[in-house]
């Protein structure tokens, strides 16, 4: 097996059972420091195959690192495996997608960071030392930004040090100076001392700040430098800014109709080519309810300039009474998000019918009626009779 330090590679392990009863087994591992089996309690189903899976983290770049692995049943007998692997230097680590909104997370490979504009949020990168000797790093921060003719261009913020200049592992030229009249990065690191030297795995934790000026896709590089020509490459992207906007909707008895006309503020710019999709955001435990009862039809999905306002149909077919917030998000293909509240007020329904029956004394009476079901699968329902209501009515279900 062969890894960047500061990385994980993993590899499936099979093990097949050839008794027609499931036999669990227990595994024995002779490195913890350099290998783990992701599952915990191991059960391998009667006549089948089961896959465990083995991670190498690497804290060599000179020497093989070896371990024994068994899988042991005390009836069935042992698997045993020998793994090796070695480490090799880092530079623009694998990206892994994890999203934040203002809150702090401790994985340490690609964020998506949620902010609103003009207001800052934070994440907490989290760099681990793979060797078990001290290790002097540089923590340094690179942010991208697309140019005009479609280049990637690598801008330093101001208050991050160490110099980078020429050679970059991403093969993106980093020569190019931010010009002083344009606005200042969106990301910058906030670690009062660019230089630490670490312990044997000790973990440092790096907090980012995220200021966006408009609703726009962002992104950076934080670049770690640490002895012997080591430099690990983590990168921030995709990162997009939201603005909110609050939007009443109507309260109604039965089903509505409303057309939404949608200012997406603070757009920085807009391409004839460019696309906005929308999806709705239902807090749980309602969101299977309402989805059903809410849809959402494009009238004006593409802008030529920023002032100009998306236009939605909303349809609102309530089933039960309801009061609730929900979020219209608005995407931009290229980068962008946009939240508009809506309220949804669903009062008592009217009363569907009045049912009359007639019976004499000490006499059963009774009358139907038929109840549709607006899905298109099965739907379970219960009738009843609210509280205070007379005893001499009964209710029963009819099977057509």
């Amino acid at each position: 097996m062969l890894c960047a330090v500061g990385d994980v590679v993993s590899q499936p392990i099979t093990i097949t059972n050839p008794m027609d009863t499931p036999i669990p087994l227990d595994v024995m591992l002779s490195n913890t420091r350099n290998f783990r089996i992701r599952d915990e309690d191991i059960v391998v189903k009667p006549l089948s195959t089961y896959t465990a899976i083995l991670d190498y983290i690497p804290s060599s770049l000179s020497d093989f690192e070896c371990a024994e692995i068994q899988f042991l049943n005390p009836d069935v007998g042992t698997w045993e495996y020998k793994v090796q692997g070695k480490g090799k230097p880092p530079s623009l680590m694998k990206t892994t997608l994890v999203r934040t909104h203002n809150k702090f997370t401790k994985q340490t490979r690609l964020w998506n960071v949620h902010a609103t504009v003009g207001e800052a949020a934070s994440s907490l990168f989290s760099f681990r030392n793979p060797f078990p000797d001290s290790l002097t790093v540089e923590v340094t921060m690179v942010q991208l930004s697309q140019h005009d003719d479609g280049k990637v261009i690598m801008e330093r913020p101001p208050g991050t040090s160490g110099s980078h200049s020429g050679h970059s592992p991403t093969g993106v030229s980093r020569q190019r100076l931010r010009p002083h009249s344009a606005l200042p990065p969106v990301f910058d690191i906030l670690l009062k001392k660019p230089k630490v030297t670490l312990e044997g795995f000790g973990t440092l934790q790096v907090p980012i700040s995220f200021l966006p000026n408009f609703v726009s896709e962002a992104g950076a590089h934080i670049i770690i430098k640490g002895d012997k020509e080591l430099e690990w490459v983590y990168p921030i992207r995709d990162s997009i800014s939201e603005f909110n906007v609050d939007r009443e909707s109507p309260k109604p008895r039965e089903s509505c109709e409303k057309k939404l006309s949608l200012d997406l503020l603070a757009l920085e710019k807009v391409t004839l080519d460019e696309r906005f999709t929308v999806e709705w955001d239902i807090p749980e435990p309602h969101s299977r309810v309402i989805e059903r009862t809410l849809t959402v039809t494009p009238l004006v999905d593409s802008i030529a300039s920023v002032t100009t306002p998306l236009e939605y149909l909303v349809r609102f077919d309530p089933l039960k009474p309801i009061r609730l917030t929900v979020a219209l998000v608005v995407k931009k293909r290229s980068g962008g998000l946009w939240r508009f509240d809506i309220h949804l007020d669903a009062s008592d329904p009217v009363v569907d019918d009045v049912l009359t029956i007639e019976s004499a004394l000490n006499q059963t009476s009774s009358v139907s009626f038929k109840l549709t079901n607006q899905f298109r699968e099965s739907a379970p329902f219960q009738a009843e009779f609210t509280p205070g209501s007379s005893q001499a009515f009964t209710v029963h279900q009819l099977v057509y």
